[in-house]
């Protein structure tokens, strides 16, 4: 998967979301996605549609 610009703090729970939590790969602030190797073919195309929809200046809400 190619390294996106940067990655923001609701990354995670839109990874959730896409139904690919607790799978074995992790991300960094810096946009570098490591371990996606370890993913199915279909898990990596919705992660990498995951990543393509992310807002990386999305803030969490605590409402």
């Amino acid at each position: 998967m190619n390294k996106l610009p940067k990655i923001g703090p609701t990354f995670g729970d839109e990874v959730i979301a896409a139904g690919l939590g607790g799978l074995p790969f992790s991300w960094g602030d810096d946009g570098l996605i490591q371990g996606d190797e370890n993913l199915s073919s279909k898990q990596r195309k919705t992660l990498e549609d995951v990543a393509k929809a992310h807002n990386p200046d999305s803030v969490i809400s605590h409402s």
